[in-house]
């Protein structure tokens, strides 16, 4: 009877401290727990003050779950909106004319936003997730074969560029390296590392 004398005061105490509502959560559990450990309360009056004790301590708890639950919600509900717009991007692009520079940009700023759209409820998201990774394995294919054509457009140009350190005409020979020269600059997009070496 005096721990269960102890519980209660400790759990009015809970329930006017200003913790963090998961660590609070846990203390209300550990001492629920420990209260029934003890069989119960024999005394009506004192079981009734320990719960209402309780109940105080959980409020700001339950409303901030509340809230985390709405937010996981809502997540989802912003993934799944993600989805659609990446799906509708890759169905609609015009892949053989597209704007590489913007494209890369909508891949970045998609996998930001899926980022940011957390936290989620785990079960609801694990067939987003694995949705989502699908279309940007397909995003980042086309990029990547764009990215590749290019590397190998600016391989071509360093090779003529090569021959020209033999050319006998240096007249000739400095005026086709400007123009080699606009043709890098016109080069779309090309892995990062690579572009660095080349």
């Amino acid at each position: 009877k005096p721990r269960q004398q102890a519980l209660c005061e400790a759990m009015e105490r809970l329930a006017v401290n200003h913790i963090e509502p998961i660590e609070k959560a846990e203390k209300i559990k550990e001492m629920q727990s420990e209260w029934k450990s003890f069989g119960g309360a024999s005394d009506q009056k004192l079981w009734l003050r320990f719960k209402a004790a309780a109940d105080a301590a959980y409020e700001p708890c339950k409303a901030f779950f509340d809230e985390q639950g709405q937010l996981k919600r809502n997540n989802v509900s912003k993934r799944e909106q993600i989805i659609s717009q990446v799906e509708e991007f890759i169905l609609n692009n015009d892949w053989e004319n597209a704007n590489w520079k913007a494209t890369e940009k909508i891949n970045k700023q998609a996998r930001a936003e899926w980022k940011d759209a957390y936290p989620v409820d785990f079960k609801a998201n694990k067939p987003l997730q694995n949705k989502f990774n699908d279309l940007v394995k397909q995003f980042d294919e086309k990029l990547d074969q764009e990215r590749t054509k290019n590397l190998n457009l600016k391989q071509s140009i360093v090779d003529q560029a090569k021959e020209l350190i033999t050319h006998d005409e240096l007249e000739q020979a400095i005026n086709q390296a400007k123009s080699l020269q606009q043709q890098w600059q016109k080069v779309g997009i090309t892995p990062h590392k690579h572009e660095r070496a080349l």
